[in-house]
């Protein structure tokens, strides 16, 4: 692939990295929702976006990207499950940790796909 090609593909609103699909994947399971589950895993086996000829870190699966195509009530059911983590770990006195602030950029990086 194409330098300018993969810059396209990845900057598109319809792409997800790596890191976060594996996130996704693990709270899914927490939750018992197998299906959803089931689809990251689809997404993470079959919609890597290839790395371009001369990427830096081509077996760095850390640096991939891949394709969603979910549907929008499957985007808005993992936003929420982000969402209502963010929630929880807002601390008594209002604040906001850093476990609170990284559910917050997880759903909304899942809420963005909808937009």
């Amino acid at each position: 692939m194409k330098s300018e090609d993969y810059k396209r593909k990845t900057n598109s609103k319809s792409v997800i990295s790596f890191n976060t699909l594996t996130v996704t994947l693990k709270e899914l399971n927490a939750i018992g929702n197998i299906n959803l589950a089931t689809e990251i895993e689809r997404i993470l086996k079959n919609n890597k976006i290839e790395n371009p000829e001369l990427h830096n870190k081509q077996t760095d699966q850390f640096t991939d990207w891949f394709i969603i195509d979910l549907t929008s009530d499957q985007i808005e059911t993992i936003s929420d499950r982000f969402f209502n983590l963010e929630v929880q770990y807002i601390s008594k006195e209002g604040e906001t940790a850093s476990l609170c602030a990284y559910y917050g950029s997880l759903a909304d990086e899942w809420n963005n796909l909808n937009n």
